[in-house]
């Protein structure tokens, strides 16, 4: 984009049209549908993370018509943003938590702004970490370079809850950080992941095995690392297997 500098185009940014009806909203109304294959059911008032388009962010789950959704069932949601998001009815969306992974996948309605009996804020939209805690917790997370910054290690560097995810959720907006199966990774730890995924990459097909060994590091990582990489587009879930996508360095 002609003069666009790079670091105004966060994760999440969405080019419009002139005269575009959409709008940045920090809720959304979604028709879903619950993984049959999830381990528990959908809760009200439960956090997760959503994913709309290229953006990641925490939200809050509200369900209509019941306290729980079951795994295989159907039905409509509301969920407040930690953050805002520009998103258009019909855009896919993706539920995950920390533990089970993927939960549940659906699109969003036309009724972006929901009319009453809102959910309650996942934060203030005013909310903002005090700037030692954010730049303590991105050294934690940068130090902790490939292996990830597990809770324990983000509960010793901030232990009240609330200011630490609103801090991770900057951090994650601003491009800084990205988390996957619990584990937090900085920006520059995923760009070298990438690279030694790559150059290592010498058959159409690797295991996961494969990209351990070429990282260095444990099965759990390995499983949070290469989650990350198949959200950016770098690699592709095929079975037990992945695959380099076409365009990627080395493909």
């Amino acid at each position: 984009l002609a003069g666009v500098p790079l670091e105004a185009a966060h994760r999440g940014s969405v080019v419009v049209s002139a005269g575009s009806t959409l709008r940045p909203t920090d809720r959304l109304a979604v028709r879903l549908r619950h993984s049959p294959r999830a381990p528990r059911p959908l809760r009200g008032r439960e956090r997760l993370q959503v994913f709309v388009g290229t953006a990641e962010v925490t939200a809050r789950l509200r369900l209509r018509g019941g306290p729980s959704l079951a795994p295989g069932a159907e039905g409509d949601i509301e969920l407040g943003l930690a953050r805002v998001v520009v998103a258009a009815p019909g855009d896919r969306v993706v539920l995950r938590a920390p533990g089970p992974g993927t939960l549940a996948g659906g699109s969003v309605l036309p009724e972006i702004e929901v009319p009453r009996a809102p959910a309650p804020p996942l934060v203030s939209p005013r909310a903002q970490p005090p700037h030692e805690v954010l730049e303590a917790l991105a050294r934690a997370v940068e130090g902790a370079g490939l292996s990830g910054a597990d809770e324990a290690t983000l509960v010793a560097v901030c232990a009240d809850p609330e200011a630490r995810a609103v801090a991770l959720d900057v951090l994650r907006a601003d491009g800084r950080a990205s988390s996957s199966e619990g584990l937090w990774f900085h920006e520059s730890a995923l760009r070298r992941a990438e690279a030694r995924a790559v150059a290592s990459w010498d058959a159409p097909e690797r295991t996961l095995g494969d990209l351990r060994r070429a990282w260095g590091v444990n099965r759990a990582v390995a499983v949070a690392l290469a989650g990350l990489l198949d959200r950016r587009g770098i690699t592709m879930r095929a079975g037990s297997l992945r695959r380099l996508r076409r365009g990627a360095s080395g493909a």
